[in-house]
């Protein structure tokens, strides 16, 4: 089958930057030093520029999509992202261990590496503890939602009910979650799960060491062949169970778009989602590129999961008929079913139980032992749930903008913005501006007008001379009148008028500048009367 199925939209993936060539830089990027035979060049691994060796004599281990392995030669700007990414870390590992003392369950045993992604501003860190009564291990995940928490969490009142609802909801295929807290001083959530050794479905596909950094454990070529963990006889029933489990959580009305396979933990040829407390804590889905403003945006989750366990790479922007060689004819049904036909008509959840890839799978009914929401717990979920937060907007930046963008009105041919009863003035930063005519389609107007203004006053210094406008103070002469229709040659203009003897009366300033020049005034200034000599001067001459 050699169909060509576009995918959604293109995933912004991590590319190695291009190096500048070393002849381009004649000086370091950040100190504009000059490089020297002593002072050598070097590239930073993340952006490419050149820097000297003091201003690149950071190291950190990059992504592995970047195709370098251990430490790498960083810039200071770059290194430093990486730095507030580990003091996150080590942050949330202090805040733990902190908030394990108060717990007679649970003991601290260490924080693990950076295994999750941090997508989207996601901050989430893991740590590994033991259960005190089964000895058990158990992982606990470390939320920071911020700001993006659409439910105020200094209310006692709104924290208890996101913990009933975690609890609540139970399912065959849900990972179940043993305790939840939250740490009122530092606004971190924490989830006490037991710890899944075979890890993520994203672990298998890429067959990774789950405790792993997340940025260097996931390698992926596509020069190489593609294969993948997880077996393709299997993925059926892999499917069917996920589906089973985002039914249940849609019912209870919660759209789970936080699917993708690192979501997704694999134990016992099982699959269990996870991170359901994502969809209330309003973090950014992992999708979110692909899924924003889509109706049916789990099943567009499900079809990039679906991909990504078939073909072992993520779908970026290239085509699904490119890897028609290593899917399934059957495989390829159900793609096409959700990325084109889903562009045509509403697919849903129900749609892909009954497509043939699906419906000859046999799961175990599992509503009797399903998790239950009280009405408090359900007004809850319908009140914050993927309530994404979006850029806060000034309320007088895009009105301002606005304003000055239209141009036109400047010269009356838009009409004006409309007054509140105060004389302010109101914006609409939801409606679009119609488009603003250009400048060749205005009609002329009188001397008020700059461009009118420019032209006159170059058409005046390229005319007239500079010595007429210093002597003479005539009006300038009329233009000549045109040509007779005789043939007959026009007359000569008229002579310049001579410069008057007597100059005309001038004001102010000018004036007594006259006066001072004229010498027939110096006859007529009086002398000024000399000063009697004081005591003082006379005292002086006596001695």
């Amino acid at each position: 089958m050699s169909q060509k199925i576009e995918s959604s939209s293109s995933s912004p993936s991590v590319e190695k930057p291009e190096w500048k060539p070393d002849q381009s830089a004649l000086e370091c990027t950040s100190c504009k030093s000059p490089f020297t035979l002593i002072r050598r060049r070097h590239h930073c691994r993340k952006c490419g520029s050149i820097f000297c060796d003091p201003c690149s004599n950071f190291y950190s281990v990059l992504p592995a999509e970047f195709g370098y392995s251990g430490q790498q030669r960083l810039c200071k700007s770059c290194h430093s992202f990486f730095e507030q990414k580990r003091q996150f870390f080590d942050t949330d590992a202090i805040v733990a261990q902190l908030q394990l003392r108060s717990s007679s369950n649970y003991e601290y045993s260490k924080p693990l590496n950076d295994i999750g992604n941090t997508k989207n501003g996601l901050r989430k860190s893991y740590i590994l503890s033991k259960h005190t009564g089964s000895g058990d291990e158990y992982l606990i995940t470390v939320t920071t939602p911020g700001t993006t928490c659409p439910w105020p969490m200094n209310s006692e009142k709104h924290k208890q009910k996101f913990i009933k609802t975690v609890l609540a909801l139970k399912h065959k295929y849900i990972y179940p979650v043993s305790s939840v807290e939250i740490a009122g001083s530092n606004d971190k959530v924490f989830l006490f799960k037991k710890y899944c050794s075979k890890g993520s479905l994203k672990d298998i596909i890429y067959k990774a060491k789950p405790s792993n950094v997340y940025d260097s454990k996931y390698t992926h070529s596509l020069k190489k062949s593609y294969s993948t963990g997880v077996t393709v006889k299997l993925m059926p029933r892999y499917g069917r169970q996920l589906l089973d489990a985002l039914i249940y959580l849609k019912q209870r009305g919660i759209a789970f778009t936080h699917l993708h396979s690192g979501n997704v933990l694999f134990k016992d040829d099982t699959c269990y989602l996870t991170d359901v407390e994502n969809s209330l804590l309003g973090l950014k889905p992992y999708y979110y590129e692909y899924i924003n403003g889509k109706e049916n945006a789990e099943v567009i989750c499900f079809g990039h999961v679906m991909f990504e366990c078939i073909v072992g790479v993520p779908l970026a922007e290239i085509p699904i008929g490119n890897f028609a060689s290593v899917i399934p004819d059957n495989v390829m049904e159900l793609l096409k079913f959700i990325f084109v036909d889903a562009n045509r008509t509403n697919v849903s959840l129900e749609d892909l139980v009954k497509h043939p890839y699906f419906n000859q799978v046999k799961i175990e009914d599992s509503s009797a032992t399903d998790g239950k929401l009280k009405k408090s717990q359900l007004a809850f979920v319908k009140d914050y749930c993927n309530r994404v937060e979006q850029p806060a907007v000034s309320p007088r930046g895009p009105g301002v903008m606005k304003k000055q963008a239209s141009s036109a009105s400047m010269f009356g041919d838009t009409p004006s913005s409309s007054h509140s009863s105060s004389g302010t003035s109101t914006y609409s930063t939801t409606s679009t501006a119609p488009p603003q005519p250009s400048f060749s389609t205005l009609p002329p107007k009188a001397s008020t007008s700059s461009t009118n203004l420019l032209k006159s006053a170059n058409k005046l210094s390229s005319s007239t001379d500079l010595n007429q406008l210093k002597t003479s103070t005539a009006a300038p002469a009329p233009p000549p009148p045109p040509a007779l229709s005789g043939g007959a040659a026009p007359p000569p203009p008229p002579p310049p008028p001579k410069a008057a003897k007597d100059l005309p009366k001038q004001e102010g300033r000018n004036a007594l500048l006259d006066s001072i020049r004229n010498p027939n005034n110096f006859k007529n200034l009086k002398k000024a009367p000399q000063a009697s000599p004081s005591k003082s001067s006379g005292i002086k001459k006596k001695r």
